[in-house]
């Protein structure tokens, strides 16, 4: 039988004062809807779930699933629980768990900070029973770019995408802490040195929590620990050989392996001296 097509009059948003759950809000508002928020100071997550025709978990990471038992039982049956948290095997287990509701994992591929136009966004449609075309459709009238996934092939991309950056990024930072390199005038900077410590930098301005978080409620974050270690362990065995061989042939194998097309869109060539 064909899913009825759910539209929703009320949006609660649990965490709605906060950065990212004010961003959303402020959007849905623009499309008309009715937005109900809390945040940590408001007694009333519990009431914001009874009323809306579509609940949203917006809190830090380690606070998610207990905010989710909490709300879980009181969002209505024939509404939708979803979050926007960055993991999703976790949170959509305990959402399934604790609530009768239709259950969409959501995950932001991207910062409060943002403007939502041309954003990525990924949303795990598990319990599904007709809010999954509207809300798609409703995030992409605010210029989002949605990708369906299954929780797990999300977290275990987001190993790749987040855990293995912030592992590599945190590695060099300390790296360059450790040869006494805190700071190195401009005048002889190169463009990758540039691109690599802004990319690094971009962690120091936020929570560091989010980060240590996300690292280790990833269940596959380990994984990516692993490879990062095992790939330095090569690296650094090419660079004692005498003619250096090995290591430009891994660059050539990588040059061939790593393959992103999109890239060349967005990226200018840099060379090095």
């Amino acid at each position: 039988m064909k899913t009825k097509l759910k539209v929703p009059q009320t949006i609660s948003i649990v965490g709605g004062r906060g950065k990212m759950g004010s961003l959303f809000a402020e959007g849905f508002v623009d499309e008309g809807y009715e937005v109900l928020v809390s945040d940590a100071g408001c007694t009333n997550n519990i009431k914001l779930a009874e009323q809306g025709d579509v609940v949203i978990i917006s809190v830090p990471l380690k606070k998610t699933e207990e905010v989710i038992r909490q709300v879980g039982p009181h969002v209505r049956e024939r509404a939708l629980l979803t979050d926007l948290s960055s993991v999703k095997m976790k949170p959509v287990a305990a959402m399934l768990q604790h609530s009768q509701a239709e259950i969409i994992g959501g995950h932001p591929l991207f910062g409060p900070d943002a403007d939502l136009h041309g954003q990525n966004m990924v949303l795990c449609p598990t319990r599904e029973e007709g809010y999954l075309s509207w809300y798609k459709k409703t995030l992409e009238s605010l210029g989002i770019k949605i990708t369906l996934m299954d929780p797990e092939e999300h977290d275990k991309t987001m190993a790749a995408v987040q855990c293995l950056t912030y592992i590599s990024n945190i590695a060099f930072s300390h790296a360059l802490a450790e040869m006494g390199y805190k700071s190195i005038p401009e005048n002889l900077t190169a463009p990758a040195y540039l691109l690599r410590l802004s990319s690094a930098a971009k962690m120091f301005v936020q929570d560091p929590s989010l980060y240590a978080d996300i690292l280790s409620e990833n269940p596959f974050a380990e994984e990516a620990m692993r490879a990062y270690r095992e790939a330095v362990k090569k690296v650094d065995a090419l660079m004692q050989e005498p003619e250096k061989k090995g290591l430009e042939g891994l660059l050539g194998s990588l040059r061939k392996e790593i393959d992103c097309p999109y890239l060349h869109k967005r990226l200018v060539k840099i060379i090095d001296g």
